[in-house]
């Protein structure tokens, strides 16, 4: 099949596990599973910048979303509703208000990048500021794990490489308006407090080494004009040779997808115990 456009959850598909981004994309033979959590994650990130009722929220995301947040005589669950109001709790607090008023709400834009097609959309985007925010849930924002791709450690931000996208977004606004905003994550996570009352613990994770950005931006153009390393180290091809490919049975494995895990033709791999390595 031929490439159309691009966006960044595409690319991050590509770069984590080529063979299944082949099998969800190409081969029409695996779509990813969610989970409730992910679910209503997304229904509060939606309901912080949506208007109308939660049924005409939910209805905007993807039926994956849908089975989690509806009852079988399709009305709203009960948790689905609190994530709603979550959202629009949240959306109230004084600075995340101010950083909401006048701006522009789920913008769409498209831009080329390494003679592709990327499709953005921009959860909150100031033109008058020069800012662009990108909404996210997490459990903790703050809370640290290691990150191979860095060799240390660091929050869910580093973890789930949002500097790509946050790169990709700034791209887009300044081949829009001929100007580079400023980017960042707003993270909303839930803390309990004492009491048991659960409140927003709210951040905003505004990004400063602009030569980062600059990094990651190149080398999404790149992905898609030479061949490159995806996250398993593996060498593939450019993004839209991988799309031209009628079989992706020898595209690198993560081996521990949902696809990877209920494709495995061969499961045995020669082993030994790890030696421990010299100081």
């Amino acid at each position: 099949m031929n490439l159309d456009h691009l966006s960044y959850s595409q690319w991050r598909a590509w770069a984590s596990c080529p063979a299944a981004a082949w099998a969800q994309y190409v081969g029409g033979l695996y779509r990813p599973g969610t989970t409730e959590a992910m679910s209503l994650g997304a229904l509060t990130e939606s309901a912080m910048t949506a208007t109308g009722e939660p049924a005409d929220i939910i209805a905007s995301l993807e039926p994956d979303h849908r089975e989690f947040l509806v009852t079988k005589k399709g009305e709203p669950t009960t948790a689905a509703v609190r994530a709603v109001e979550w959202g629009r709790a949240t959306a109230k607090l004084p600075y995340v208000r101010a950083a909401m008023d006048g701006a522009t709400l789920q913008a769409s834009l498209d831009c080329v990048l390494g003679g592709v097609v990327w499709r953005c959309r921009l959860d909150i985007w100031d033109s008058k500021s020069g800012l662009v925010w990108d909404i996210k849930t997490t459990a903790d924002p703050l809370a640290e794990e290691w990150v191979p791709r860095l060799g240390c450690r660091g929050n869910f931000i580093a973890a789930r490489g949002y500097g790509y996208q946050l790169a990709l977004y700034q791209h887009a606004v300044e081949q829009e308006t001929g100007e580079k905003p400023d980017v960042g994550i707003l993270a909303i996570g839930k803390h309990k407090t004492r009491d048991g009352e659960a409140i927003p613990d709210v951040w905003f994770f505004a990004w400063q080494d602009i030569a980062q950005l600059d990094g990651y931006r190149e080398a999404l153009a790149a992905s898609c004009q030479h061949p490159w390393t995806c996250e398993l180290g593996a060498t593939v091809r450019p993004i839209p040779e991988l799309y031209a490919m009628t079989d992706g049975a020898d595209l690198p494995r993560c081996e521990s997808c949902d696809w990877c895990i209920a494709s495995r033709t061969e499961p045995i791999r020669a082993y030994s115990d790890p030696e421990r390595r010299r100081q």
